[in-house]
């Protein structure tokens, strides 16, 4: 059995770092997109064993040089916003991001940045202070759209730093109960 056109276009694109227009024409024309997608996702999945966020910052635009920017930890401790209000306007005001670049980095629509980001301008005007953090947060942990971004930041917290429930509590100022049950919502989320 000979190989697809897409699974050519697949082969081609992994082997070569990057394609002239005049061969990206030749190798897309006639394939059909929504199945060439398909398959390259899967293989990047299961033969590359990339996790979804990593999948998500290979296909995510250079933004000004915040292909790796991380958050600090200590910006989540404001009680009066969301982790996606607080994430708004860290990237809006203290990186100088527009909606359009947030919202691409996040995995959002350009439209719900704009609205949460006025929101939390209404529940706290002003700057928020921002303290040296020792746990960073890869924009790339927060980009899975299946999970909130208040379950995305805690899961990463419990499973890359080991943290107890208690430290993440403390650490993000919210009630450990709450933040077991995030994790285990997450969790539910992520193996449904």
């Amino acid at each position: 059995m000979g190989i697809s056109r897409n699974q050519e276009a697949i082969r081609l694109l992994i082997k070569r770092e990057s394609l002239s227009d005049r061969e990206a024409e030749k190798v897309f024309s006639g394939i059909d997109t929504k199945l060439f997608f398909e398959q390259l996702l899967t293989r990047l999945r299961y033969k590359h064993l990339l996790t979804e966020s990593e999948i998500a910052e290979l296909f995510a635009p250079h933004i000004k040089g915040t292909s790796s920017l991380m958050l600090p930890l200590s910006i989540f401790t404001t009680p009066d916003l969301s982790a996606l209000e607080t994430i708004c306007r860290y990237l809006k005001d203290e990186k100088g991001l527009r909606y359009s670049e947030i919202a691409l980095l996040l995995n959002r629509d350009q439209r719900t940045i704009w609205v949460t980001y006025s929101n939390s301008l209404k529940k706290k005007a002003g700057r928020f202070e921002i303290s040296d953090s020792k746990y960073l947060i890869p924009l790339t942990a927060l980009q899975d759209r299946k999970l909130s971004v208040l379950e995305s930041l805690v899961h990463h917290l419990k499973d890359t730093y080991r943290m107890r429930y208690s430290e993440i509590a403390l650490l993000i100022n919210r009630n450990e109960r709450n933040i077991w049950a995030i994790y285990n919502k997450a969790g539910r989320k992520l193996h449904a």
